[in-house]
Parts: structure tokens; C-alpha cells; sequence
């Protein structure tokens, strides 16, 4: 809030506009904690289920370069507060700003695939087998879940990447950037909670849990 009332109010009748701001600054660095913490959770939960350490290790130097360049964006934006040139950050370090973001949305698009592609595997030679009709539902249904937790936040990377390619030097890159942290948030609330509404649905909820619901006997999958 602090960003937007900076860059619509305060500098509203300014004849040269500011590049950037110190809650700019502070936005990205928190924004760098929480989107670090929502992809190695998606990471993670591809390597609980394929177990798979070289895809995983693969997507967690993703995520370490994509955390990486945030904060040294961030750093920089803040030393460039009070530079002469408003746009200095946006000039000299386009080339990091951009790969940062594309890193980002690659994540999100590498864990998803990933995630999709072994929940596919894993139905090989059970797909016509009337038996594993509800393993087969689920499998479906955590596919397109996955799709789904993923597609909103790979989509505003992809938004910002492009808005700041072709309008670094306005602010409609900033105000989708401003989102991200919010939608990486919402994406993740919405992983943790959904996986009760699928262990209650198929039967596999832990059993061990208060009021939890037997494991099916037909079901394998464990929903990470």
C-alpha cells in the first residue's frame, strides 16, 4: 500500500517521476521470502512424490537463482533511491530484472510439468482397470489441481516480464509485480487447504488423525 500511495499520490504532481521507492524496496525483499518459501514447497512436493533428487535439485538452483537476483534487485533499488537518474535500476540492471522474472515463472511452469508428468506416469496400466477407478479420478483431479495452483502465479510472471521489456520506465510493470507476492500467498493457502478436501473425498486421510476417514484399499498415491 505504501508502494501505490507513493507512486499515485505523493509523486502526483512531480514533473519527473521517481523510478523506484524505499517500500518498493522493502515490497521486493519480502516478496523474495514468501515466493522462496511457496516454490520449494511446490519443489518439495515433487520430490515427495516422484523421488526423484536430480529434478529437485534442478528446481531448487531455480529457486536459489531466482532468490538470488530478487535481493540483489532489491538492493540496488534501494541504493538507487537517490540516484540522479529516477531510472537507474530499471537502465543498468534490465538484463537482471528480466532473468529474475523468467526464472520465476520458469519455476512455477518446470514444477507444475514435472508434478503432471510422473501423476500421468503413474497411471500407466491401471488407466482401464475398473478397480482403480477412484485412483484414476484422483490422479486426474491432482493433475488439473496442479495446473491450476501454478497457472496464476507462472501467468503474472510472465505478465510483469513482458510489461517491463516493452515499459520499464512506467509503472504498469510495477503495480503486477506488487501482486505476485499476494497470488504466491493465495496459491499456497490454497495447496495446503485443498489436500483435505482430496484425502476426505478418495478416503486415503491419515488415519492416525482425529476424525480422519480410513485409507481406500485401492489407493496408493500419498497427497504431499
Amino acid at each position: 500500500m505504501g508502494t501505490v500511495y507513493y507512486f499515485t499520490v505523493t509523486t502526483a504532481g512531480y514533473s519527473v517521476k521517481p523510478g523506484n521507492c524505499y517500500s518498493f524496496s522493502i515490497a521486493m525483499a519480502f516478496g523474495a521470502f514468501v515466493i522462496t518459501l511457496v516454490q520449494t514447497f511446490y519443489v518439495f512436493r515433487c520430490y515427495t512424490f516422484s523421488s526423484n533428487l536430480t529434478l529437485s535439485l534442478i528446481g531448487y538452483s531455480l529457486v536459489l537463482f531466482h532468490v538470488s537476483g530478487t535481493l540483489w534487485i532489491t538492493y540496488e533499488s534501494w541504493l538507487g533511491v537517490t540516484d540522479p537518474n529516477p531510472f537507474k535500476v530499471q537502465t543498468d540492471f534490465g538484463w537482471l530484472i528480466s532473468a529474475t522474472l523468467g526464472v520465476g515463472a520458469l519455476v512455477d511452469v518446470y514444477a507444475a510439468g514435472s508434478m503432471c508428468w510422473y501423476l500421468i506416469r503413474s497411471l500407466d496400466g491401471i488407466g482401464s482397470i475398473q478397480m482403480f477407478e477412484s485412483t484414476t479420478s484422483l490422479v486426474k483431479s491432482l493433475s488439473v489441481w496442479t495446473i491450476e495452483t501454478g497457472l496464476a502465479t507462472s501467468a503474472a510472471s510472465i505478465a510483469v516480464l513482458v510489461c517491463f521489456y516493452f515499459m520499464r520506465f512506467n509503472y504498469i510493470w510495477a503495480a503486477i509485480y506488487l501482486s505476485l507476492t499476494k497470488l504466491y500467498s493465495i496459491s499456497f493457502l490454497a495447496s495446503l487447504n485443498q489436500r483435505t478436501t482430496y484425502r476426505m473425498r478418495y478416503g486415503i486421510a491419515d488415519s492416525t488423525l482425529p476424525g480422519a476417514l480410513p485409507r481406500s484399499n485401492h489407493s496408493f498415491l500419498h497427497i504431499p
